[in-house]
């Protein structure tokens, strides 16, 4: 808006140099005046620390909802002043808090609706776990403007740890979104992140535990994509930097043009990989992905290794990936014992003790090998200083060996604390600290 004022300014001052009458210089004026007036976003309205406080009807109308008949008598107060607030644990220290004033931040707000409309499609993913009544959708989002979203958490941090019927001090234990970017920013590098980012340059660097074929789809020549189609008529394909597992999937070349084949994994900027043959417990809950486990690794102040947290992500039948994000479930794992201690969770927060498809139960799995697993985490950690904390994807082989399948320098913590729907801050508060403190020093 800024920049359309600028130009729509400059655009009418170069018409004004070009000798006009004094006349339509006054008009000129006029239409500048009105368009800085029509331009201006600092107004007075009720303001809660940097977040404006709503009416019902300006929720509803930024979610595209219509406003409830229940509150249609109050649709056009700020919600403070509403029974809305009488819900709210903390009601009236926010209420002591508000302040009417001038506010001007209009890419706050821009960024506050679009998580608002986010907020929305999370409620509208858990709605089998909900009401999923406009009324609930308005009140969840009431609560979460202004008692939750002010401590950082963010949209999907208020469903993922169920905050709607959490009192706060309970809340707190969660591990927040910006809690989580406070550890990225203590803990790591961010100019270093791209090794772990680009999978070619992880799986080089970590080579050791990375047993498996790959190539660069970019670096290899259609006859180099031949040789290797024909040593692994199926292969798993993936974007080089991408996440979640979003556009990965395993290749079936049979039938397939090949050089057509190398056109699309060109163009997907792949890197392709051997198709790693999981171990045959790991695969008894599902066949048609490699399930893997997600351990979080600290290389704390002291350069100790310590294994913070640990999940076990699997895939439902048919699928290829077994991420969290793509459909996949997820459970707690000990991380001492290695034995999965949860029911396990889907994105849409549905709980299941058992796999639904296999029916193999979650809670009391031992994972194989976990020793292993662990070792090769300690191992490795401290040849990457500058990345102090990692997320690991780390597959058992059919023969009991450790394959790393990739790193996340920002691996999420809605796995590891929305299935138990235990908090895990205690975890990270002082060896976080201890970093903190080493940084501030070495400054």
């Amino acid at each position: 808006m800024r920049t359309i004022y600028r130009k729509t300014k400059e655009n009418i001052r170069k018409k004004m140099d070009e000798n006009l009458s004094k006349e339509t210089n006054k008009k000129v004026k006029r239409i500048i005046r009105k368009i800085r007036k029509g331009l201006s976003f600092e107004k007075k309205t009720y303001v809660y620390d940097s977040t404006p406080v709503f009416t019902v009807k300006q929720i509803c109308k930024i979610i595209n909802v219509k406003v409830p008949k229940k509150y249609e008598k109050i649709k056009s107060q700020p919600v403070h002043k509403t029974f809305l607030f009488d819900k709210l644990e903390n009601n009236e220290e926010i209420i002591d808090n508000i302040e009417y004033r001038n506010y001007k931040s209009p890419n706050k707000v821009n960024v506050l609706k679009n998580h608002m409309n986010r907020f929305v499609d999370v409620y509208e993913e858990q709605k089998g776990v909900l009401k999923g009544t406009d009324e609930e959708l308005i009140q969840m989002m009431v609560e979460w403007l202004y008692v939750f979203n002010i401590r950082g958490y963010y949209y999907y941090d208020y469903f993922d740890y169920e905050l709607y019927h959490r009192k706060i001090e309970e809340a707190e234990k969660f591990m927040s979104r910006r809690y989580w970017s406070k550890v990225y920013k203590v803990c790591n590098n961010k100019r270093y992140t791209n090794i772990l980012r680009d999978k070619q340059k992880f799986n080089k660097k970590f080579n050791k535990y990375v047993n498996r074929d790959f190539l660069n789809i970019d670096q290899i020549s259609l006859e180099e994509f031949k040789d290797f189609v024909k040593k692994h008529p199926k292969f798993f394909g993936k974007p080089l930097t991408g996440t979640g597992g979003y556009g990965a999937g395993v290749i079936d070349t049979a039938g397939k043009n090949i050089e057509k084949l190398y056109k699309v994994c060109k163009d997907n900027k792949y890197i392709i990989e051997e198709i790693v043959e999981q171990h045959k417990e790991m695969a008894k809950f599902n066949k048609t992905t490699v399930n893997t486990i997600r351990l979080y690794s600290l290389l704390c102040a002291d350069n100790s290794v310590k294994v913070m947290m640990a999940n076990i992500r699997t895939g439902r039948q048919g699928k290829d990936v077994d991420n969290f994000h793509c459909g996949g479930m997820t459970a707690v794992i000990n991380p001492r014992t290695g034995k999965v201690v949860s029911d396990a969770i889907d994105l849409h927060h549905n709980l299941s003790n058992v796999h639904p498809d296999s029916k193999v139960k979650f809670k009391g799995f031992q994972i194989p090998f976990w020793d292993k697993v662990v070792k090769a985490v300690e191992e490795m950690a401290p040849l990457f200083p500058q990345m102090r904390h990692i997320g690991w994807d780390i597959a058992i082989t059919k023969d009991g060996n450790i394959e790393f399948i990739e790193g996340n320098s920002m691996p999420n913590f809605d796995v590891a604390q929305a299935p138990d729907q235990k908090g895990k801050l205690f975890i990270y508060k002082i060896p976080i600290e201890e970093i903190e403190n080493i940084n501030i020093q070495k400054k």
